[in-house]
């Protein structure tokens, strides 16, 4: 708890007006040397790529939970998806049972006598 903590107030500080100031952000690309010494420019850069790194891991470590979910998900059969009840229930048959039940009743009009 204490590392997001750390982690929100690093932000704040470092992206904040005064934050971008004291670290020399608004002196352009390539500040002079003398420049570089009125400012927390090392401290600014280092902060800078801390945070940049810290992103990047937590999106890949994001995009890597996301795709083990999706690979371990358990996959239902269509009777048990279908079957459900609730909110999200289907209230429509799927085409695939719509299409068994005309072929049985194409195979029971077959088989009655005509008469």
């Amino acid at each position: 708890m204490l590392a997001i903590t750390w982690f929100v107030f690093l932000n704040i500080w470092r992206w904040d007006g005064a934050g971008k100031v004291c670290s020399g952000h608004y002196l352009g690309a390539n500040p002079s040397a003398s420049a570089k010494v009125d400012y927390l420019y090392q401290e600014g850069l280092f902060l800078k790529w801390v945070l940049v790194i810290i992103y990047i891991v937590f999106g890949g470590g994001l995009m890597t939970a996301c795709c083990v979910a999706l690979f371990f998900a358990q996959k239902k059969p269509a009777d048990e998806v279908f079957g459900q009840k609730g909110l999200f229930a289907e209230k429509v048959q799927p085409s695939w049972q719509t299409d068994v039940e005309v072929q049985r009743r194409i195979s029971d009009a077959k088989k009655k006598p005509q008469g």
